[in-house]
């Protein structure tokens, strides 16, 4: 087993760090009074919401062997298994490294798989530091260390077992540990040369971040006024919410009794206000992933995503469009009735100029006061909506484009084509995109996102890049046919408007991420650009008619996501911030450095009309949320519950393979 640097991440050892939930201020407190080194926590206000996330991060030995008494002078260090026996005698030694990025340790495990069983286990003990695995004997291994560790009594064959070692290991630094028996029923386990990373020895520490706010605000806002847990044995996700015209709201994913094998498929249901269940319906079972979805004054359901194949939804088959890569799929729209039957569903590819398949993706759908469906995205090569052949201007070899550009369409509310444009793109690695669509009460289109200098929104190419080259970002009026009405364009700035909101009948609300310097409403700003998030965030509103009026920067590092407009004129935005990320109430997050793991996690923050900061909320790290502004002024969320769920001291664990939650948060 001579390998000191060949396995895995920092330095040879692999490990692997996830999180695994989080708790409340009292954890350090107990920690420390355990015994745990712990560093002093800041003191911070219960209104707050202080909480702390845990990370578990599973390590292999750097270091691991056995001695036999029989063979005193033999090293075994290249031996794939690693032997414990009492007659005759045999010990296993293994030493780790624990990786805890300056955080707390709290808990920790050694994990062993077994090879044959055993009537009566070894016992652990810490072993002497001094030794190396290409050098070790049974004349020289190292002293045991202190009592008993732990102590196993019958094990299986090929089963994990474990000890626990909280206490023990503490810090970041080698630990030795040695396994004996006095039983002459030996049992042989998996060493650090097994070819299966899943039988590796592993030491699992559990640490746990300082204590930071999840909650800025006053009042009730933002706190949460229900909660439901929706589920069964199955591997059950939301995609997407949106609120329902007559209260409530309609959910899209994988949900209900059909059995979604490939992690495909599309199922509907709605619930009322409170959360109850009111209908669902499984649409299909592969080949299909939705994007987005929107309900019409009528109550119909329209929705838009991605296909591989040539799936049928119940009105025929979708052109094909053959899973050879994942990237490379077909988008589809479709109408629903408001309880949950298909009315009408349409599929379309994009080909190059050789007639490859090439790449598209629905991002987001809207409705009008008609009940049409607006569709915007991004592809690449050609493709032809229903009223002539659209182009990207992406370039690449054939089957491969090396940038994408963005499309708008309109279709009428029988899902006849209307009217649709591309958003051009030129450069390699340029990914020119629509990100949002909406309606104003006029029909009007809105439309936002990014565009390259070839870019033909209405009136010519823009003629401009965005800062570094990299795309600008813009929002634009179209008229219902289709026509331009006016256009704003970030000039100077890299990146995207994200969302687009009509904010009564004179305004237009929008959230952007911008890197670069641009001006707005005669003010200069400027915008970070950053590996890990798009860019700074900004939140704005502009006129009907195309005047700037006010915009602010929700902060950095930030990525804003999705935005929606109360009856009050309030603005609901959510998105994702990095470590500790102030969005207007004061920080949310702790600042970790790390270069290994970010701690992004997503929050959700109202603001007035004049976007005055209301209150902000952050949740989970690394969980994915869909927001939902109902009539009644709650804000919604849907939750993929596919690990535990931290939430108002509450952890919230799925039953089956995946859960839905939903979650709703006072106005």
């Amino acid at each position: 087993m001579s390998r000191r640097h060949g396995r895995g991440w920092w330095g040879g050892v692999l490990s692997v760090l996830w999180l695994a939930g989080c708790g409340d201020m009292g954890s350090p407190r107990e920690l420390a009074s355990a015994g745990v080194g712990v560093a002093s926590s800041p003191v911070l206000p219960e209104r707050c919401m202080p909480r702390t996330d845990s990370y578990v991060n599973a390590s292999s030995p750097f270091e691991d062997s056995y001695v036999s008494q029989r063979e005193p002078t033999v090293n075994f260090g290249t031996s794939p298994v690693l032997m414990v026996d009492g007659s005759p005698r045999l010990e296993s030694y293994l030493k780790f490294s624990p990786f805890s990025e300056g955080l707390a340790i709290r808990a920790a495990r050694l994990e062993f798989t077994s090879v044959d069983g055993t009537s009566d286990g070894p016992r652990l003990y810490r072993a002497g530091d001094d030794w190396t695995e290409g050098e070790l004997t049974w004349n020289n291994r190292p002293p045991v260390l202190g009592g008993v560790l732990g102590d196993l009594g019958a094990i299986h064959p090929s089963t994990r077992v474990s000890y626990d070692v909280t206490g023990v290991v503490t810090q970041e630094q080698p630990y030795s540990f040695v396994l004996l028996s006095d039983s002459s029923d030996g049992v042989d386990f998996y060493s650090n040369e097994s070819v299966q990373a899943e039988r590796l020895p592993m030491l699992v520490v559990t640490t746990e971040s300082p204590p930071f706010c999840s909650y800025r605000g006053s009042g009730t806002g933002g706190l949460s006024a229900w909660v439901r847990q929706l589920g069964g044995a199955g591997a059950e996700s939301v995609s997407v919410v949106a609120p329902h015209p007559q209260g409530g709201f309609v959910a899209a994913g994988l949900f209900g009794d059909a059995v979604f094998a490939e992690g495909e498929g599309l199922a509907l249901a709605r619930y009322g206000a409170d959360g109850t269940f009111q209908w669902s319906s499984v649409v299909a079972t592969n080949d299909v992933l939705v994007t987005d979805i929107t309900v019409t004054s009528l109550g119909n359901l329209l929705v838009v995503g991605r296909y591989h194949n040539a799936p049928d939804l119940g009105t025929g088959p979708f052109p094909s469009a053959p899973e050879e890569e994942a990237w490379m799929a077909g988008f589809f729209i479709a109408k629903f009735s408001p309880v949950g039957r298909l009315v009408w569903a349409h599929g379309f590819v994009a080909r190059d100029a050789t007639g490859m398949l090439q790449r598209v993706a629905p991002q987001a759908v809207a409705t009008d006061a008609h009940g049409s469906l607006l569709v915007t995205g991004g592809f690449s090569g050609q493709m032809d909506l229903g009223t002539g052949p659209i182009d990207s201007g992406s370039t690449g070899e054939p089957g491969f484009a090396m940038n994408t550009g963005g499309f708008v369409a309109k279709f009428s509310w029988e899902g006849q084509p209307l009217w649709s444009r591309a958003l051009r793109t030129h450069l390699a690695g340029q990914y020119v995109q629509g990100w949002t669509v909406a309606a104003d009460a006029e029909d009007n289109v809105l439309l936002g996102g990014s565009a390259s200098a070839l870019t033909d929104l209405g009136d010519g190419p823009l003629g401009e890049e965005g800062w570094l080259g990299d795309p600008v970002p813009f929002l634009a009026k179209y008229t219902p046919s289709g026509d331009l009405s006016w256009k704003r364009v970030f000039s100077g700035g890299a990146g995207e408007v994200r969302v687009i909101q009509p904010q009564g009948a004179d305004r237009i609300a929008f959230g952007a991420n911008i890197a670069g310097f641009f001006t707005f409403a005669g003010h200069s700003y400027e915008g970070e650009f950053l590996e890990t998030l798009s860019a700074s965030g900004f939140l704005g509103v502009m006129t009907a008619t195309g005047s700037d009026a006010w915009l602010r920067a929700v902060g950095e590092p930030v990525s804003l996501g999705e935005l929606a407009v109360g009856n009050d004129g309030s603005l609901v935005l959510s998105g994702v911030g990095l470590e500790a990320f102030d969005v207007g109430g004061g920080a949310l997050g702790f600042a970790w450095g790390s270069p290994f793991v970010p701690t992004n996690r997503p929050f959700v923050a109202r603001y007035t009309a004049q976007g005055e900061h209301l209150w902000s909320r952050s949740f989970d790290q690394g969980r994915s949320l869909d927001m939902a502004l109902l009539s009644d002024g709650g804000v919604l969320l849907g939750i993929s519950l596919r690990w535990n769920f931290q939430l108002d001291g509450r952890t919230f664990t799925p039953v089956g393979g995946g859960d839905l939650l939903y979650l709703m948060l006072n106005p």
